[in-house]
């Protein structure tokens, strides 16, 4: 079963929701995601732990895109024109 299509909970960064107010069938009508996105202080602060979060697996994700490259790989191979072996200059 993939959890593609499954809904993340705003609030714990990143994780999916897991239905952990009774009654509540996603993030949609969760109670306290309501009272969180209601109220201005916690919703700053909820901000300031979502950017520094989504700062972070920026991070990660670049490190991990750069361990991916290949290293010392020739850019490419010198032209040899249509015959191989011959010089473009021919």
């Amino acid at each position: 079963m993939s959890n593609a299509n499954a809904p993340k909970c705003p609030l714990r960064y990143g994780e999916p929701c897991t239905l952990c107010q009774p009654y509540v069938t996603g993030p949609e009508d969760c109670q306290t995601v309501a009272l969180v996105m209601s109220d201005p202080e916690l919703k700053a602060q909820w901000a300031k732990g979502y950017s520094a979060w989504a700062r972070q697996r920026r991070e990660e994700r670049k490190k991990a895109h750069k361990a991916a490259e290949p290293t010392g790989a020739p850019a490419s191979p010198p032209s040899q024109g249509l015959v191989t072996g011959m010089p473009a200059s021919w």
